[in-house]
C-alpha cells in the first residue's frame, strides 16, 4: 500500500507552507484597487526526506489563476495547491472558495488552499487521493455541470445576460473573457454565472439570480 500524503491540516501548520501563503498574499496586492490579482502555486512532499517544497505559478488575473501544469520536483509528489482571493469583502465580494474551486479541487485529487483576508480556507480531499504513488502531479481528473429547471420566462436568456453584464463588466473588465458565462433558468429566475471551466485553473466570477418576469437582480455574489 502506498504511504499517505500529509493531510491538509498538517500542511497548513508547516512553516514552509505558511511562508508561501504569506508571500502569495503579499504579492496579490490586495489593497491596490487597480493591481490586485490572484497568486499561488503548488505544494510538494518528498516521502524519502520528508521535505516540503513550494513552487509558484505565474501571476493570475483579478478572478483567476492557472494551476493546470504543476512543475516536476524530483523525488516529490504534488500534495496540494494554494491561491489567493484578493478582493475585500467590504466591497461586496465573497472571499470564500467559489463553486468552481470546489469542483476543481474535488476533481484534482489534492487539497486546494484558498488564502483570503478571513484566513486560509481549504476545499477538496483531506489529502492527496491514492497516497504517494502514481504520477507526481495531479492524481485524478474531474468535472461537473449545472442543471436547470425549464419554464417560460418573460425575460429572455439574452436579456438576462445583458442585465448581468451591465453590472459585471464595469467591475471586472477583460478578466471576464477568461471565464465561461452560463445562463440557466431555475424556479427562482435566471441564474447567470461566470465560471472557470479551464481544467486546473483557480478562479470564479460573479453569480446572479435575475427575476424571469421583471429583470430585477434578486441576488448577486462576487466570487473569485
Amino acid at each position: 500500500m502506498a504511504p499517505d500524503a500529509p493531510s491538509a491540516a498538517e500542511l497548513e501548520t508547516n512553516p514552509v507552507v505558511q511562508a508561501a501563503f504569506a508571500a502569495a498574499w503579499a504579492d496579490s496586492l490586495a489593497d491596490d484597487q487597480a493591481l490586485r490579482h490572484e497568486e499561488g502555486g503548488f505544494i510538494y512532499y518528498d516521502p524519502t526526506t520528508g521535505d516540503i517544497t513550494v513552487r509558484r505559478a505565474m501571476p493570475g488575473g483579478m478572478l483567476y489563476l492557472n494551476l493546470d501544469s504543476p512543475p516536476t520536483v524530483p523525488g516529490s509528489y504534488l500534495v496540494a495547491t494554494h491561491h489567493t482571493h484578493a478582493f475585500p469583502a467590504a466591497l461586496g465580494h465573497d472571499p470564500s472558495p467559489s463553486s468552481d474551486d470546489f469542483e476543481e479541487a474535488d476533481g484534482s485529487g489534492v487539497p486546494w488552499f484558498v488564502v483570503t483576508e478571513l484566513g486560509v480556507l481549504v476545499v477538496g480531499p483531506d489529502r492527496r487521493v491514492g497516497g504517494l504513488t502514481g504520477p507526481p502531479g495531479y492524481p485524478i481528473k474531474g468535472g461537473a455541470a449545472m442543471s436547470a429547471t425549464v419554464m417560460t420566462p418573460t425575460v429572455t436568456r439574452q436579456q438576462a445576460i445583458l442585465i448581468a453584464e451591465a453590472d459585471a463588466v464595469p467591475l471586472f473588465g477583460n478578466d471576464l473573457n477568461v471565464l465561461t458565462l452560463e445562463a440557466a433558468l431555475h424556479d427562482d429566475g435566471w441564474h447567470v454565472e461566470y465560471h472557470m471551466r479551464r481544467p486546473r485553473w483557480a478562479g470564479g466570477g460573479p453569480h446572479y439570480v435575475i427575476d424571469a418576469d421583471t429583470g430585477v437582480i434578486k441576488s448577486k455574489k462576487y466570487y473569485q
